[in-house]
């Protein structure tokens, strides 16, 4: 979608506020597809992960494991079974 309505833009076939009524998005939509369109071109509309490479919050490994061996031994669920 995004790169059909950035041909249809580039080749002046519709306005910034025609192709948002069309395609169903906003002109401030429109309008970045077209900065990054300019910027990089036709690879730049690509879908691309918003995933962050890192996490400085994720608990570490050693306090995971330490907590699953915690589960493990105080899990009431083997004194049912």
């Amino acid at each position: 979608m995004q790169r059909a309505t950035v041909e249809r833009l580039a080749e002046g076939g519709l306005t910034q506020t025609e192709a948002a009524a069309r395609f169903g998005v906003s002109a401030r939509w429109i309008h970045t597809l077209l900065a990054r369109y300019h910027a990089d071109g036709l690879a730049r509309l690509q879908h691309h992960s918003q995933r962050p490479h890192t996490n400085p919050n994720q608990t570490s490994i050693t306090t995971v494991i330490d907590l699953v061996g915690l589960r493990a031994c105080y899990s009431i669920y083997k004194e049912i079974s």
